[in-house]
């Protein structure tokens, strides 16, 4: 739909998850709701953790925090 801008509460709860937030919004800026879209399902992907993040540390057997 050309011209289409989501109303208040859809941009409400994306900055809410941050994810407006993330695109650096201007007030004067028109909103793309299908890019926000795929942003927003594209956080919510999965993504595994690299060594040197606290996976590791659980995959040698001990925890953080923890002596």
């Amino acid at each position: 739909m050309p011209h289409f801008q989501p109303n208040a509460h859809y941009v409400r709860e994306l900055t809410r998850y941050g994810i407006l937030a993330a695109h650096g919004r201007d007030a004067a800026d028109s909103l793309d709701p299908y890019a926000l879209d795929q942003a927003y399902w594209r956080s919510l992907w999965w993504v595994p953790e690299t060594d040197g993040d606290a996976g590791s540390a659980a995959a040698a057997g001990t925890q953080e925090g923890c002596e």
